[in-house]
Order: structure tokens, then C-alpha cells, then sequence
């Protein structure tokens, strides 16, 4: 009985971690490069098919604050521009 418990359970476990490890669209894009770069310098990068493009428009601006809150230089207009249009680009 707990192996049948188990495997559904590990599946979805491996279907979550998949959005946050897959591969980037476009991964030599200076834009895929920059959201990399920039995003990944406090948490792991998820594949921007995770959210919708006003899901995207919101964590940006969130992110955007707690950078600012953890004293790290916050993106540039030009690093959100190029990150929200590679972002918004991709997303599901």
C-alpha cells in the first residue's frame, strides 16, 4: 500500500522539480543570459512556461523590492526591460 502512495507522490515531485531546473528557451539569448545571471544570484532559475506574462510583470516587481530590501543593487530599467520581454516572451 505504500509503494502506491509513493510513486504518484515522487512523479509529482519530479514534475515540479523539472519547471525548476528545465533548460531555458533560448539559453545563448543575452536575454536568457542576463535572467540567469541576475535571478540566479539568490534562488534557482524557473523556466519562464511556469507563469503567465502578467504573473512575470508581478514577480519582477517583486523581486525588484527585495533586492532593494536585501541592500543588492536592483535591476537596471534596461536588465528588467531585456529580462521581462525574454520572460513574458516564453511564459505559458
Amino acid at each position: 500500500m505504500g509503494l502506491r502512495l509513493l510513486l504518484p507522490a515522487a512523479a509529482l515531485g519530479f514534475a515540479l522539480l523539472a519547471g525548476c531546473t528545465a533548460s531555458l528557451p533560448d539559453p545563448d539569448s543575452r536575454e536568457a543570459k542576463l535572467y540567469a545571471e541576475r535571478c540566479g544570484l539568490c534562488h534557482r532559475i524557473y523556466a519562464p512556461g511556469l507563469m503567465t506574462a502578467e504573473m512575470w510583470k508581478v514577480q519582477v516587481a517583486r523581486m525588484q523590492n527585495e533586492m532593494q530590501r536585501r541592500g543588492l543593487r536592483p535591476l537596471d530599467p534596461d536588465e528588467r526591460t531585456m529580462i521581462l520581454t525574454y520572460l513574458t516572451a516564453h511564459a505559458g
